[in-house]
């Protein structure tokens, strides 16, 4: 419990990064202080929320949001909340209007996490600065005052760009696959605690709680998952060998040596391409050969009969799954450092074919998901109707502040069931926390 304690308290000074808290602070602290300069309050926050849900969306989609989205999330949230605003003084158009809102929000989640983001973020938006109640004229004034706050946080995503992200935990899964090489040619009678040791500390990297909602993160967590795979490979090919002792068994470790010599100069590869993700893959011959050794081994051992012959064509059955696990991990690798992980984000301009494509793929996408069985019409269908009822019963029973009751609907359903208990639990948790933040709203 001690332990327990002691380490929910321990900061990783490693992954503190400045600039994106720079990125996410500097523009919302701006668009307030400009908005409260020119006697506006409402128009101070509504800049505010603006730039921080840009500022979000960001973060969440690991910093690799194409200008295409961030211009979109920006649009979306002026429309929602000058449409709030507009409709605030009749109630049933208010809530007629929710509901398409958030029927639109949940069938985006077909398109993806990044996009599920944009339609929560609408429904935000029409909930908490639509709930700025005035004419037509006013409520066209506050859309554009969130238009001009999720701009400016656009416009610095692009110049301040984004530092190299996730850089410590690269290097921590570097150090576990640079460490099964030398596993690899170890003396198969060494014990393994070590790799152990270190991919646990590589798991809290990753798990940190500063990743949460990254998507990125999740190619390096299958990583390591693949890295965990190769380590017990190992161990059970090193327990194998252990067990050859008859008078062929150095021919055989010979074989096996120079098997296990390729999947380690494999490892080191994917290392170097974790370490230096600009550099060029060099794990592709390493890895063929460790196979091609793998099944030539157990051709040669198959004609072996003795006991040490069955533990030989078992040690090189392995050597080919083993193969196979480090073609997979330098596979993850590779998108993992096509993707962009590591680089400052940068806009994606396309021609006008390309969008035009696009579009027709997002349309054809959303059609095929208006089916019974789409995860995002039912998902589209709970949000519809669970946070429209959760706006009325608020409204009914007189909460103060009650817009928050919606709010908290929107966020903690989602398309999934273990999604949707982590971030009610992580709701129910936070109770404490939320009538300060009520309180300063």
């Amino acid at each position: 419990m001690l332990a327990t304690l002691r380490d929910s308290f321990h900061v990783e000074r490693s992954l503190v990064a400045p600039v994106s808290g720079a990125i996410t602070a500097v523009p919302v602290v701006a668009m307030f202080a400009l908005g409260e300069a020119t006697g506006s309050t409402r128009g101070a926050i509504a800049m505010a929320i603006g730039a921080n849900l840009v500022a979000i969306l960001s973060l969440f989609s690991g910093h690799r949001i194409p200008i295409s989205l961030a211009a979109l999330d920006a649009v979306g949230l002026a429309v929602a909340a000058a449409a709030g605003s507009a409709t605030g003084r009749y109630p049933w158009l208010h809530v007629s209007l929710l509901i398409v809102v958030c029927f639109g929000a949940g069938m985006l989640v077909a398109l993806g996490p990044s996009q599920g983001t944009v339609g929560t973020q609408a429904i935000i938006a029409f909930l908490i600065i639509g709930r700025f109640y005035g004419t037509p004229r006013e409520a066209i004034e506050l859309g554009a005052f969130v238009l001009a706050g999720a701009s400016v946080q656009v416009l610095a995503l692009l110049v301040l760009k984004l530092p190299p992200s996730l850089r410590y935990q690269r290097h921590q899964l570097a150090g576990c696959f640079e460490l099964l090489a030398d596993v690899a040619q170890r003396d198969p009678a060494l014990h393994h605690i070590d790799a152990t040791t270190l991919m646990d500390g590589a798991e809290r990297a990753l798990s940190a709680p500063s990743l949460f909602g990254r998507v990125d993160v999740r190619d390096l967590r299958a990583t390591l998952d693949q890295a965990k795979r190769i380590r017990l490979e190992l161990t059970t090919i090193a327990g194998l060998r252990t067990r050859l002792a008859g008078a062929g068994a150095a021919r055989v470790h010979r074989a096996l040596d120079a098997t296990l010599a390729d999947a380690a100069s494999a490892l080191l590869a994917i290392a170097d391409k974790l370490r230096h993700p600009l550099g060029e893959s060099h794990w592709h011959p390493a890895t063929s050969s460790c196979i091609a050794r793998a099944r030539a081994a157990l051709d040669e051992f198959t004609r072996v009969p003795t006991s040490d012959g069955v533990l030989a064509r078992q040690c090189a059955t392995d050597l080919i799954a083993l193969g196979g696990q480090v073609r997979a991990a330098g596979g993850l690798v590779d998108e993992v450092c096509e993707m962009g992980s590591w680089r400052a984000w940068h806009p994606s301009l396309r021609s006008g074919a390309g969008r035009r494509s696009s579009s027709r793929g997002v349309l054809r996408t959303l059609r095929e998901n208006v089916a019974p069985s789409s995860f995002a019409l039912r998902h589209a269908i709970r949000l519809a109707v669970a946070v429209p009822v959760a706006a009325i019963l608020a409204t009914w029973l007189g909460l103060p502040r009650g817009y928050w009751v919606p709010y908290a609907v929107a966020v903690i359903l989602k398309p999934d069931y273990s999604t949707l208990v982590s971030r009610g639990s992580a709701g129910r948790s936070g109770r404490s926390s939320a009538p300060c933040s009520q309180r300063r709203s």
